[in-house]
Formats: structure tokens, C-alpha cells, sequence
């Protein structure tokens, strides 16, 4: 399950939050917007990471392979 959390975090949470910057019509505002997302979303990765040396269960799972994608 903790495999499953963390891919579905990066899935929904992060990959969404940085889809936005490739927009090629997104305005300065939303680009702003989306930057401050996809910040907090990496500062939760990079605390997590801080702790364990992967996302789920203390192993190499899908989870890793998805974020670095």
C-alpha cells in the first residue's frame, strides 16, 4: 500500500503540477501559480527523501522509477 501511496502521489500530485509548465498558452499568472505547486510538492519529496532513501517501504519499488520519469 505504501507503494501504491506514493506512486499515486507522484501520479496525481506531482506530474500534475509540473504538466502545466509545458503549456505553450499558460499565462504569467498561471505559470506562477503552477511553479508554487510544483514546489511544495517537491519539498514534500525532498523531505520524504531526506528521511528514507526511497518513497515507499525503504526499497526500490515503481514508486522511484515514476518520479524520476
Amino acid at each position: 500500500y505504501k507503494t501504491l501511496e506514493a506512486t499515486n502521489y507522484v501520479a496525481t500530485e506531482l506530474h500534475k503540477s509540473l504538466g502545466a509548465l509545458f503549456a505553450r498558452d499558460i499565462t504569467e499568472e498561471a505559470k506562477a501559480f503552477s511553479k508554487n505547486a510544483a514546489m511544495q510538492k517537491l519539498t514534500y519529496l525532498n523531505n520524504t527523501l531526506g528521511q528514507q532513501q526511497f518513497l515507499a517501504c525503504n526499497q526500490f519499488s515503481i514508486a522511484d522509477i515514476y518520479c524520476f520519469v
